[in-house]
């Protein structure tokens, strides 16, 4: 439900946004089940499910927000936001040994911010953002992947905040547009996790910071040089990020013992750098496309361990580069012939390590690949 308002102030125009949102949810989670053993195929389930539990969760969400336009130029958006959340899940965890949960949350939580366009040039922006933001902890955190992981029983959620400065115009009668972005952001009672008695345990381990810069910029190379056609184009694009993503305080939680302080150590798959770069030529009969995409290294676990354990499960991971080309052929008006190839040098590399399903261990990423495609368009 939304409730808008435009008013006139001092002679200046507001328009008021009041709205409310009401979600209910239910999953019933049946997994790991027993199928038949004799040697006719079936997707009967014998006797039981090894886990079967229930999500369920009710939101009442309430927002105020109005737009205050100084200036033409100018404008100034403040809002708040409440939230009233239920959450319970009940069930089995292990059928075999009798590993039941049930729990129920009710979480009342208030989000403001406050964000700011200034338009300086007719085609170019300046905007400043903060927000506060909250996550709680996901169903997924909640329930082991492996039965070698330990959840902490006292997981709480994630809380923080997010400022950022964006530059956004085009230049060159629109052939060059830009997007450029410098951000702060906070995470307290981060959720990761560390190594406990040789197994993964899963806890509020501390506040990160994550700050960085963001680009995107896409250049349409005709256009930029004054020459305006619909036959043909050609497009260079780039979007990246460059991050520091780091631990700033460790809570040192009672359950761990003498572990050492995680102050300074990178946050779990956050790699300090990714790049996307690529060129696109399009036509009235053909589009061809090129994209690499460059990747950093990450870690896998809070404590940043360089080596992987006997089961792969923790460990850092290498960076790596993969190129990707498509191809779009305009054979008739009714018909397109589309390929594309992806890692086209088939090169090797992970992307995650898991605890369970389908590991445990290094999760490797997709080899060389291609799709051949007919599109009828009538």
């Amino acid at each position: 439900i939304r409730f808008t308002n435009q008013t006139n102030i001092l002679n200046k125009n507001n328009i008021l946004n009041i709205g409310y949102k009401f979600f209910k949810g239910n999953t019933n989670r049946l997994q790991q089940g027993t199928g038949t053993k004799d040697e006719n195929y079936s997707l009967f389930i014998e006797k039981y499910y090894s886990k079967d539990f229930k999500l369920n969760t009710i939101v009442n969400a309430f927002y105020v927000e109005n737009a205050f336009f100084i200036m033409p130029e100018l404008k100034i958006v403040p809002g708040i936001r409440y939230e009233n959340i239920h959450s319970g899940v009940s069930g089995y965890l292990n059928y075999h040994n009798g590993s039941t949960v049930q729990l129920t949350r009710i979480r009342n939580v208030l989000l403001y911010g406050i964000g700011t366009e200034w338009k300086y040039l007719p085609q170019h922006s300046l905007i400043l953002n903060y927000t506060r933001n909250f996550r709680p902890v996901l169903y997924a955190e909640l329930i082991p992947s492996a039965t070698t992981d330990i959840i902490d029983p006292e997981l709480k959620d994630i809380s923080g905040g997010v400022s950022e400065i964006t530059l956004i115009g085009k230049l060159f009668q629109g052939g060059i547009y830009y997007n450029l972005s410098a951000f702060y952001m906070e995470y307290k009672d981060k959720i990761g996790t560390i190594i406990k008695e040789g197994k993964n345990f899963r806890t509020n381990i501390g506040t990160a910071i994550n700050k960085g810069l963001e680009a995107l910029i896409d250049i349409y190379l005709l256009k930029s040089l004054g020459i305006f056609t619909k036959n043909y184009d050609f497009n260079l694009y780039y979007s990246g990020i460059l991050q520091n993503f780091k631990y700033t305080e460790w809570n040192n939680p009672a359950t761990i013992g003498t572990y050492q302080d995680l102050k300074g150590k990178a946050v779990e798959y956050a790699p300090e750098y990714i790049h996307r770069t690529g060129v696109k030529f399009t036509s009235r009969f053909i589009d061809v496309s090129y994209q690499k995409q460059i990747y950093g290294d990450v870690f896998t676990d809070a404590m940043n361990t360089e080596l992987p354990n006997t089961s792969a499960t923790i460990g850092k991971i290498k960076g790596y580069s993969v190129d990707d080309i498509n191809i779009a052929l305009k054979a008739h008006r009714y018909f397109t012939l589309s390929f594309s190839l992806n890692n086209i040098f088939d090169v090797k590399y992970a992307t995650r390590r898991a605890g369970g399903y389908p590991g445990p261990g290094l999760i490797p990423g997709n080899g060389r690949n291609w799709l051949a495609s007919i599109s009828l368009n009538l």
